[in-house]
């Protein structure tokens, strides 16, 4: 009866290790959760994500628009396509930069902060990508200051085997290859997207 006792004790410390990480993972940003890598990406971000997903400002929309916004929130690594009247036209998990904070420098390995445009839309390895205007003055008046160049070629693409499974270079990476066909077709040249902590 004891080390039934004990074994479930052992079990239900073992889950709240598994958990604990994959949320300083999540806060973080840095920490390589097990859960992260052993886990079903699905599982996985509907176990993190769940109590969160459905606490945004935004509404799901019953006969959504054309999107005219996108929104990309790094603290949840969550990406929205809005539309006209800010309802969700569709919703993602992504990956974001490994590090935290905006990006400043090339090779940081972070995302950018700010309100940017989709500028060019084309076939890559990572399926198709969807580049932002990153730098724009701002990002490199920073840059300047910090004396380093502030990197460009950043946008939103497909996860894809051989990338960091914890986080990205700096881009904005979904999960797979259906999720990115479908941006690619809903979002134009042109779209604002702006990138929150």
């Amino acid at each position: 009866m004891k080390r039934a006792i004990f074994e479930a004790f052992i079990m239900v410390l073992m889950a709240f290790f598994v958990i604990y990480n994959a949320k300083a993972d999540l806060l973080t940003n840095s920490f390589v959760s097990p859960a992260y890598h052993y886990m079903p990406q699905n599982i996985y971000h509907n176990m993190i994500y769940n109590s969160s997903s459905n606490s945004n400002k935004y509404d799901k929309c019953n006969t959504p628009g054309s999107v005219r916004k996108i929104i990309v929130e790094k603290s949840k690594k969550e990406m929205y396509l809005l539309d006209v009247n800010n309802c969700i036209v569709k919703q993602y998990k992504v990956r974001i930069g490994i590090n935290s904070g905006p990006k400043q420098c090339e090779g940081d390995k972070k995302t950018p902060e700010g309100t940017y445009k989709i500028i060019r839309k084309k076939d890559s390895k990572y399926i198709k990508f969807l580049e932002i205007d990153y730098p724009r003055s701002k990002d490199i008046t920073k840059a300047k200051e910090l004396k380093c160049n502030p990197g460009n070629a950043i946008g939103i693409h497909a996860w894809i085997e051989g990338l960091p499974r914890e986080g990205s270079q700096g881009c904005i990476t979904v999960q797979t290859r259906r999720e990115i066909l479908e941006i690619n077709n809903l979002v134009n040249i042109g779209t604002e997207i702006e990138i929150k902590h």
